[in-house]
Protein backbone atom coordinates (compact mmCIF):
# COMPACT_ATOMS: atom_id res chain seq x y z
CA UNK A 1 0.00 0.00 0.00
CA UNK A 2 1.13 3.53 -1.06
CA UNK A 3 0.21 6.75 0.46
CA UNK A 4 0.82 10.32 1.45
CA UNK A 5 1.33 11.73 4.77
CA UNK A 6 2.55 14.75 6.27
CA UNK A 7 4.20 16.02 9.43
CA UNK A 8 2.49 19.03 11.36
CA UNK A 9 4.48 21.69 13.52
CA UNK A 10 5.43 19.33 16.29
CA UNK A 11 6.85 17.08 14.03
CA UNK A 12 3.86 14.29 14.23
CA UNK A 13 3.05 12.14 11.22
CA UNK A 14 -1.44 12.87 10.00
CA UNK A 15 -2.89 11.09 7.29
CA UNK A 16 -6.35 9.43 7.35
CA UNK A 17 -5.86 6.52 9.80
CA UNK A 18 -9.17 5.16 8.67
CA UNK A 19 -7.92 3.86 5.00
CA UNK A 20 -4.45 2.37 6.52
CA UNK A 21 -6.73 0.65 9.63
CA UNK A 22 -9.08 -0.76 6.66
CA UNK A 23 -5.88 -1.87 5.00
CA UNK A 24 -4.59 -3.42 7.54
CA UNK A 25 -7.81 -5.39 8.83
CA UNK A 26 -7.62 -7.83 5.75
CA UNK A 27 -3.89 -9.22 7.68
CA UNK A 28 -3.93 -11.35 10.73
CA UNK A 29 -3.27 -9.56 14.52
CA UNK A 30 0.47 -9.36 15.36
CA UNK A 31 1.76 -9.39 11.76
CA UNK A 32 5.45 -8.51 10.82
CA UNK A 33 5.27 -5.50 8.23
CA UNK A 34 7.71 -3.72 6.49
CA UNK A 35 7.66 0.07 6.48
CA UNK A 36 9.33 1.98 4.18
CA UNK A 37 9.03 6.20 4.46
CA UNK A 38 10.56 8.99 2.33
CA UNK A 39 10.21 12.26 1.28
CA UNK A 40 8.17 13.55 -1.47
CA UNK A 41 10.37 14.60 -4.47
CA UNK A 42 8.65 17.17 -6.59
CA UNK A 43 7.65 15.14 -10.21
CA UNK A 44 9.26 18.23 -13.31
CA UNK A 45 7.31 17.50 -16.20
CA UNK A 46 8.89 17.86 -19.75
CA UNK A 47 8.08 21.36 -21.19
CA UNK A 48 7.47 19.53 -24.42
CA UNK A 49 5.28 17.25 -23.48
CA UNK A 50 3.16 20.30 -21.48
CA UNK A 51 2.83 22.28 -24.45
CA UNK A 52 1.22 19.19 -26.41
CA UNK A 53 -0.96 18.00 -23.87
CA UNK A 54 -2.79 21.52 -23.66
CA UNK A 55 -1.44 23.49 -26.58
CA UNK A 56 -1.57 20.59 -29.33
CA UNK A 57 -3.62 17.94 -28.89
CA UNK A 58 -7.12 19.79 -27.26
CA UNK A 59 -7.94 21.65 -30.35
CA UNK A 60 -7.45 18.58 -32.70
CA UNK A 61 -10.12 16.78 -29.76
CA UNK A 62 -12.64 19.56 -30.38
CA UNK A 63 -12.06 19.98 -34.14
CA UNK A 64 -12.71 16.04 -34.91
CA UNK A 65 -15.14 15.73 -31.92
CA UNK A 66 -13.84 13.65 -29.45
CA UNK A 67 -14.11 14.18 -25.59
CA UNK A 68 -11.25 15.14 -23.68
CA UNK A 69 -10.70 11.91 -21.41
CA UNK A 70 -10.46 10.00 -25.27
CA UNK A 71 -7.42 12.30 -25.60
CA UNK A 72 -4.86 9.17 -25.16
CA UNK A 73 -6.64 7.01 -27.64
CA UNK A 74 -6.14 9.74 -30.69
CA UNK A 75 -2.73 10.32 -29.02
CA UNK A 76 -1.25 6.63 -29.29
CA UNK A 77 -3.15 6.17 -32.67
CA UNK A 78 -1.40 9.43 -33.55
CA UNK A 79 1.94 7.92 -32.47
CA UNK A 80 1.30 4.67 -34.24
CA UNK A 81 0.63 6.67 -37.39
CA UNK A 82 3.68 8.67 -37.01
CA UNK A 83 6.19 6.06 -36.10
CA UNK A 84 4.71 3.45 -38.55
CA UNK A 85 7.78 3.87 -41.46
CA UNK A 86 10.08 5.63 -39.30
CA UNK A 87 13.68 5.34 -40.63
CA UNK A 88 14.68 3.85 -37.04
CA UNK A 89 13.71 0.14 -37.10
CA UNK A 90 13.53 0.07 -33.40
CA UNK A 91 10.73 2.94 -32.98
CA UNK A 92 8.52 1.14 -36.17
CA UNK A 93 4.83 0.28 -35.30
CA UNK A 94 2.85 -1.97 -36.50
CA UNK A 95 -1.12 -3.10 -36.43
CA UNK A 96 -1.34 -6.56 -35.14
CA UNK A 97 -4.41 -9.08 -36.69
CA UNK A 98 -7.04 -7.13 -34.55
CA UNK A 99 -6.02 -3.69 -35.98
CA UNK A 100 -4.37 -2.53 -32.44
CA UNK A 101 -0.90 -0.76 -33.05
CA UNK A 102 2.37 -2.61 -31.43
CA UNK A 103 5.49 -1.49 -30.89
CA UNK A 104 4.19 1.70 -30.50
CA UNK A 105 7.33 4.26 -28.16
CA UNK A 106 6.80 6.26 -25.47
CA UNK A 107 7.33 10.06 -26.86
CA UNK A 108 6.99 12.04 -23.45
CA UNK A 109 8.19 9.55 -20.74
CA UNK A 110 11.06 10.49 -18.26
CA UNK A 111 13.48 7.81 -19.93
CA UNK A 112 12.36 7.77 -23.82
CA UNK A 113 15.16 7.96 -25.82
CA UNK A 114 13.28 9.40 -28.79
CA UNK A 115 16.08 12.23 -29.72
CA UNK A 116 13.64 16.24 -28.86
CA UNK A 117 14.37 16.59 -32.88
CA UNK A 118 11.89 13.65 -33.56
CA UNK A 119 9.48 14.56 -30.80
CA UNK A 120 9.76 18.25 -32.28
CA UNK A 121 8.64 16.43 -35.67
CA UNK A 122 5.57 14.46 -33.73
CA UNK A 123 4.11 17.65 -32.52
CA UNK A 124 4.48 19.19 -35.87
CA UNK A 125 3.01 16.09 -37.07
CA UNK A 126 0.19 16.25 -34.71
CA UNK A 127 -0.52 19.52 -35.50
CA UNK A 128 -0.65 19.27 -39.53
CA UNK A 129 -3.33 16.66 -38.64
CA UNK A 130 -4.98 19.03 -36.51
CA UNK A 131 -5.20 22.12 -39.18
CA UNK A 132 -6.61 19.06 -41.78
CA UNK A 133 -9.11 18.79 -39.53
CA UNK A 134 -9.80 22.10 -38.71
CA UNK A 135 -8.45 22.76 -35.62
CA UNK A 136 -7.19 25.78 -34.69
CA UNK A 137 -3.81 26.35 -33.18
CA UNK A 138 -2.46 30.10 -31.70
CA UNK A 139 0.55 31.05 -33.80
CA UNK A 140 4.02 30.94 -31.47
Amino acid sequence: MKFRAKTNSKNKFETNWDVIETYLSRFKPNTLLEVEIKKLEKKNSDPMRAYYYSQILPPLLEATGYERYEGEIVHNTLKGLFFENHKNKEWRTHKDERGLWRNVPHVFAKKSDIPISVKQQFIAFVERAGVKYGAEYDPK
